[in-house]
């Protein structure tokens, strides 16, 4: 057979793979938020705190860290499991992520969900625009009036990303306007997320 009966036999059969099976989607690649992989295990280490009291529970970290690193687990609003805190050190922190660090949510000791705040209005486009060069275009897209203190409107945008690796939730303002937040969950994280009633809180919120 010669070179070229060879080369158009190979484009045939790369052909009718794409057309049996679909374009190949990075969705089926491992998903990952700034760097850490959903179902594996947070390789990070503690971060340096200090008991209020002696012989207390209660411990106060120091911040801003040197090194990204890893709260303990503790009780957090809207969570039913006791939940760790990121804390981004101030080279790796992304610049979406307001006061440097967000909530883990995990599993059996992996990774399955995280949320972070964003700082609202002023950074809404900014954080859209993000996750949409990661995600793609959203599944779904809101836009709504809200207004500050003194009744200047604003507007806030809200979005939604559902793929198969990865559920996205974005809100540009979340209770005022200098606060948004963003989910982004495996789909193990989604239902562990689901199964918590919002009316029964956990704690006091990060």
């Amino acid at each position: 057979m010669t070179y070229r009966a060879k080369r158009f036999l190979a484009i045939a059969s790369f052909i009718f793979v794409i057309a049996a099976f679909g374009p190949i989607s990075i969705a089926s690649e491992p998903a990952r938020v700034f760097g850490y992989e959903f179902g594996k295990p947070l390789q990070l280490p503690t971060c340096p705190y200090k008991n209020i009291f002696p012989g207390s529970a209660e411990v106060m970290y120091d911040t801003p860290t040197a090194t990204t690193c890893l709260e303990k687990p503790h009780s957090v609003n809207g969570y039913g499991v006791p939940v760790r805190r990121l804390e981004f050190s101030h080279a790796d922190a992304p610049t979406i992520v307001k006061n440097s660090s967000m909530i883990v949510l995990e599993l059996n000791g992996v990774l399955v969900g995280i949320q972070f705040f964003t700082y609202g209005v002023k950074s809404q486009e900014l954080t859209l625009d993000q996750l949409t060069a990661k995600y793609g275009k959203p599944s779904q897209i809101n836009k709504s009036t809200v207004q500050n203190a003194y009744g200047a409107a604003f507007e806030s945008i809200s979005a939604k990303w559902v793929l198969p690796s990865v559920a996205v939730d974005f809100n540009g303002t979340v209770g005022n306007l200098d606060s948004g937040t963003v989910i982004i969950d495996s789909p193990e994280g989604s239902q562990m997320r689901a199964g918590w009633s919002p009316a029964k809180p956990a704690g006091k919120a990060l």
